[in-house]
């Protein structure tokens, strides 16, 4: 084993792991308060990029404007879906007796295609970059990392550590958390749920945008990008459980990324993501047992030789 290839790896990991984490807080924000199954998240993730780059190419802005303008594309998309989209099926479905999660998730999806044909036919399909800083490289002990990997990371925990100061020692953030757990009781007591969800919808949506804007400078947009993201997101949600703490869901979406890096060591890149998806169905089978037999005691690693 290759000492410079393991730190390299852990570094890179570590990178990815903590962007996931931060997907993770912004998109079960959203499910968890809402309920809206919203996978249109990967719209306000591409639009953020693509917003950017063309206040660059076609105002001719300076890149910081550019991004500020790609950011605001992102959450003003996302607050329009919850405000157009959302809320009429939801209350329509309501008043017929009916649950608005699947009508929700199917306009979700026509919004995402809608989305990515509408910027594959007016872009090109062509990967485009968005210099926001540079990626030249910085040496960390043996290995080499970009620059912009380290201010990626730096950035993902940032907002991670202010969406969980804000949850726990803001009003608004009280009342977020108070809209998650009893939204008809929240409402009895004066808080306005309809503006809570555009709240959260807009915070993130940011956060979408940010995260796009970060993977058009690390790698390029392209108009089908978000959907891996989005679904590492919410595997990472799922697992810590959609009501956890931030810094709880980010440290689970660390994890996910290193073991996604770190067993490149032993195996083909292009398999990493089977690893990661055969352990985490190990670990929701163990999960499952131990729910469905309370007194079971099965370790890891006889659960792990049976399966």
């Amino acid at each position: 084993m290759n000492g410079t290839q393991a730190l390299q790896l852990f570094l890179l990991g570590l990178v990815f792991g903590s962007t996931v984490g931060l997907l993770a807080v912004s998109f079960s924000l959203i499910l968890s308060v809402t309920s809206r199954f919203h996978v249109a998240y990967m719209s306000s993730y591409v639009i953020g990029a693509y917003g950017a780059i063309y206040a660059y190419n076609d105002f001719v802005w300076g890149v910081w404007p550019s991004a500020v303008f790609g950011i605001f594309c992102a959450t003003l998309l996302g607050v329009l879906i919850e405000l157009l989209v959302y809320r009429p099926i939801s209350i329509h479905t309501l008043n017929r007796g009916a649950n608005p999660l699947i009508p929700t998730f199917i306009a979700s999806l026509g919004i995402s295609t809608l989305a990515t044909n509408a910027l594959s036919i007016h872009f090109n399909t062509a990967p485009l970059s968005f210099n926001l800083m540079s990626i030249e490289a910085f040496k960390i002990g043996s290995a080499n990392i970009p620059k912009f990997d380290i201010t990626e990371f730096l950035v993902s925990w940032v907002l991670i550590l202010a969406i969980w100061a804000f949850l726990k020692f803001t009003q608004r953030g009280h009342w977020v958390v108070a809209t998650r757990s009893n939204p008809e009781l929240s409402a009895t007591v004066g808080i306005k749920v309809s503006r809570i969800f555009l709240l959260v919808f807009a915070i993130g949506s940011a956060v979408a945008g940010i995260l796009g804007i970060m993977q058009a400078t690390s790698t390029s947009a392209s108009p089908g990008m978000g959907f891996d993201q989005v679904f590492y997101g919410f595997l990472v949600a799922f697992l810590a459980g959609m009501s956890a703490s931030p810094i709880k869901m980010a440290v689970y979406g660390v994890i996910i990324g290193l073991i996604s890096y770190m067993c490149q060591l032993w195996v083909n890149p292009e398999w990493s993501n089977v690893v990661v998806f055969g352990i985490l169905l190990v670990y929701v089978v163990y999960m499952s047992l131990k729910l469905r037999f309370p007194n079971l005691r099965l370790s890891p690693a006889a659960l792990v030789g049976r399966a």
